[in-house]
């Protein structure tokens, strides 16, 4: 499908988009470099800016294209307003079955995995903060911490960010442009950390990487979870 047309966003939704996507929001985002750390220590990222630009361009894209479809379902699944009885046990049956098929996805990948389960239990603490005023949303965001798809891990990052931008009256197409921008933003962070490149090179790079990753995480989630897979950029 085409990309779709630009959101139009109220001044409320364009500052919570922000927030979402700010790197003071502690999801755990930071502790993880996308590969890009192993890569560097196994040789495998060449030298140069060029090159940290091309791995950051191949694993935003791949990471965004994969979770994208992910994080808008979950968000289409909660556009309804919640009520204090919670969502049905429909609704959670259909969230628990996102939430495996993205660990079915992740299987493969231990870090991976591990790291979107531990992105998942921080975004429903910071749901749970942050919505403190609206005591249903407040305690839905608790309660998605306790209900992964296997009682003994939490949900996964991008299904409960989708959630979450729901709860906070954001639509699906932001929820996969969040995926997009975290994840640039997330493996520069560690290239500027692991002294790859420079701070300021690094600012130019994400302004590259992260809008041509958006545009493909939207057309990804329009394809929907059916189709959710791992692709690079051409």
């Amino acid at each position: 499908p085409p990309p779709p047309p630009p959101l139009a966003l109220s001044p409320r939704q364009r500052a919570r988009m922000a927030h979402l996507s700010d790197a003071t929001l502690p999801t755990g985002g930071f502790a993880h470099s996308g590969g890009l750390e192993a890569a560097s220590q196994l040789g495998l990222l060449g030298g140069g800016d060029e090159a940290v630009r091309r791995f950051t361009r191949a694993a935003t894209h791949s990471t965004a294209t994969l979770l994208a479809p992910f994080a808008a379902g979950a968000c289409s699944l909660f556009s309804s307003p919640v009520g204090k009885e919670g969502p049905s046990p429909a609704q959670w049956r259909e969230w628990e079955a996102l939430d495996t098929a993205l660990h079915a996805q992740l299987s493969a990948n231990g870090p991976a995995r591990r790291a979107s389960a531990e992105q998942g239990r921080a975004l429903s603490r910071v749901g749970a903060v942050w919505l403190r005023q609206e005591a249903a949303a407040r305690d839905l965001c608790a309660a998605f911490g306790d209900r992964g798809a296997n009682p003994n891990r939490a949900p996964h990052g991008a299904t409960m960010l989708g959630a979450l931008c729901a709860l906070l009256g954001l639509p699906p197409q932001v929820a996969a442009e969040v995926i997009a921008y975290t994840t640039a933003r997330d493996v520069l962070s560690a290239a500027v950390r692991l002294n790859l490149v420079g701070p300021l090179a690094a600012v130019e790079m994400q302004a590259d990487v992260a809008e041509e990753a958006a545009a493909a995480a939207a057309v990804a989630a329009q394809r929907g979870v059916a189709n959710a897979a791992s692709s690079v950029a051409k």
